[in-house]
């Protein structure tokens, strides 16, 4: 467990015998881990490599800018990672920090894209357009701009889809945006 949260996790070895299962019962050519956080825990994730990498099967991971370590990266390379993804919603750090709850810098993040290019591991960098921001299309421009300064492998973005209950939902509410909750 990492300090400060809880996590729950099937062992390392449970998920080696699932994955084992399916792709001598259905075939494949790539593993796709869609969990938030892959590896938040290290020893989990050290178990789980000397496991994995018996598979010899590429792999996609999610994982978190303030998880790029080296530490980590060196793990997920041993592993045989194919690409990894993390999701940056927005070049601009205010934006992530006041409208997404997100604090990680953009300095954070290039220095995971350092690793990860030092590496030589291909990445997804996700964004979010459609925010509740004043300038939106300024906040897409900056965004891109900051996706072609980390050159990722891959861009991802979707549009923001504000569920009602939560704090950005009230947040499209309160610039008027929609008139109403329900009109999400």
């Amino acid at each position: 467990m990492v300090k400060g949260f809880r996590t729950r996790s099937h062992s390392p070895e449970r998920m080696i015998e699932e994955i084992g299962e399916c792709f001598s019962n259905f075939k494949g050519e790539l593993v796709s881990f869609q969990d938030d956080i892959f590896g938040i825990d290290l020893e989990w994730l050290e178990r789980f490599v000397g496991l994995y990498k018996k598979l010899n099967l590429p792999f996609f991971a999610q994982l978190r800018p303030a998880l790029i370590t080296e530490d980590r990266v060196k793990l997920l390379k041993e592993a045989g990672i194919h690409i990894a993804s993390f999701a940056v919603e927005s070049g601009n750090e205010v934006t992530r920090r006041e409208i997404l709850d997100r604090f990680e810098s953009n300095d954070l993040i290039k220095k995971g894209v350092g690793i990860l290019q030092k590496y030589k591991i291909k990445f997804r960098m996700q964004n979010l357009l459609g925010l509740p921001v004043d300038d939106p299309l300024g906040d897409a421009i900056e965004t891109l701009r900051f996706n072609m300064e980390c050159k990722p492998t891959l861009s991802w973005a979707s549009e923001l889809q504000a569920y009602p209950g939560t704090k950005i939902a009230e947040l499209v509410v309160q610039k008027g945006l929609v008139k109403s909750i329900e009109d999400l």
